[in-house]
């Protein structure tokens, strides 16, 4: 934070004095509407001259920041290279496993909200064959959605591998399969 801000903003963010800057009172000072005023220097509403550049700097440097802190999954990540090839992650877990793991009340279908974790708006409206706001696992299926064509989909430099956070949605596919395999040591996928 010091690189970014001097001490008398460290101490604005310290709401309640303790001397730390909690996430909390990072995220209360850190809202849009605080952000952008605290770059308005000259409050005319507008980011002008040097004031624009200051935001573009400090979202850059936490991009740059978030790449090189991800830590990939040891489990997934089975030859320890620090990135997912496509054969990592089709053995990690099967379609009918992530299938199940995020249908909440079992019913065989997957709503907006649910596969909006995975996929963008176009790609759930092509899945959502009938157009009845809903996809079936077989409406997946006759989509020919895999867990390679998943990858292939969060694959966004084409390099073949997943790297940093291109990681992100098969961590939390996996922590979702997990988590039910947990709830369901039978292994039966089914739920009650």
């Amino acid at each position: 934070m010091m690189l970014f801000y001097d001490a008398t903003t460290v101490q604005q963010f310290d709401a309640d004095g303790d001397g730390e800057v909690s996430l909390g009172e990072f995220k209360y000072r850190m809202s849009l509407n605080r952000t952008f005023d605290y770059y308005d220097t000259d409050a005319n509403g507008f980011l002008e001259g040097t004031e624009r550049f200051i935001p573009l700097l400090i979202g850059y440097t936490l991009v740059k920041n978030v790449k090189t802190a991800w830590q990939t999954d040891p489990n997934l990540d089975t030859d320890g290279d620090g990135r997912l090839s496509k054969p990592e992650v089709e053995n990690a877990f099967t379609l009918e496993q992530a299938l199940a793991a995020n249908d909440p009340d079992g019913d065989g279908m997957i709503t907006e909200i649910e596969i909006l974790q995975y996929y963008d708006r176009q790609y759930f409206l092509m899945l959502d064959a009938n157009g009845d706001s809903l996809v079936s696992f077989d409406e997946i299926r006759r989509a020919n959605v895999t867990v390679g064509s998943f990858f292939d989909y969060l694959d966004a430099d084409g390099s073949g591998f997943l790297e940093n956070i291109e990681q992100y949605k098969i961590d939390l596919a996996n922590r979702a399969i997990q988590a039910f395999l947990a709830a369901d040591p039978s292994g039966n996928m089914q739920r009650s």
